[in-house]
C-alpha cells in the first residue's frame, strides 16, 4: 500500500463535548474536541483548553466545569458557542442548564453530563490540560439498556480536522 505524508497534525475522530464553566453567575459554554479518558477508576478525563479562552480562565478560577455530551439536535447551538466567545457576548441562556451537588452548570439539552473537579493543571504550549475527576455523572434515563449507557441512543457527536462532523448513527448506516 502507497503512503502519503500529510501536514503534522493528528488526524483523528474525536467526540466533541461541551464544556460549561461559571463564574459570578455567568454561564459559559464552549465546544471542545480536544477531551479523552484517562483512568476508569477514580475515573478521570482531561480537556485541553487555549489559555487566553474564557474557559480556561473560569476553570483556572473555580478548580470546576461540566463536560456534556451533544448529540445533533444541538448542533447549530454547539457551533454558535464556538463561534462567540464568552468574553464578548454571554453565553448564559444558549442552554437550559441544572445543578447537582457541586454546583457547576450542567446542561439539559445533552444527554450525558459530567461534574469535574481539576486534580492537575499541566502547561503545553498554548494551552492548558486540565486533568479532572469526575465527581457525578448524569444520564438521560432513555438512552440506558440493562442501567448501562447506550452509544446508539446517545448518537455522540463526533469531529475531525477541517470541521467534519458525523454521530455514531451516521456511522453505523
Amino acid at each position: 500500500m502507497e503512503k502519503a505524508q500529510i501536514k503534522d497534525f493528528p488526524y483523528v475522530v474525536t467526540p466533541v463535548v461541551l464544556v460549561a464553566t461559571e463564574e459570578n453567575g455567568k454561564i459559559n459554554f464552549a465546544p471542545h474536541g480536544q477531551y479523552g479518558s484517562i483512568l476508569a477508576e477514580p475515573p478521570i478525563v482531561y480537556i485541553s483548553v487555549i489559555k487566553e479562552h474564557l474557559t480556561a480562565q473560569n476553570i483556572l478560577k473555580t478548580k470546576t466545569f461540566s463536560i456534556n455530551i451533544p448529540d445533533k439536535a444541538v448542533f447549530e447551538k454547539l457551533l454558535h458557542c464556538g463561534n462567540v466567545s464568552g468574553i464578548d457576548q454571554d453565553k448564559t441562556k444558549v442552554f437550559k442548564t441544572f445543578y447537582g451537588k457541586m454546583e457547576v452548570p450542567l446542561i439539559e439539552e445533552c444527554k450525558i453530563n459530567y461534574a469535574c473537579e481539576v486534580v492537575k493543571i499541566i502547561e503545553i504550549k498554548y494551552c492548558y490540560m486540565f486533568l479532572s475527576e469526575i465527581k457525578e455523572i448524569y444520564i438521560d434515563n432513555n438512552c440506558l439498556e440493562n442501567d448501562m449507557p447506550n452509544i446508539v441512543k446517545i448518537d455522540p457527536l463526533l469531529a475531525s480536522i477541517g470541521g467534519k462532523f458525523w454521530t455514531i448513527n451516521e456511522l453505523n448506516k
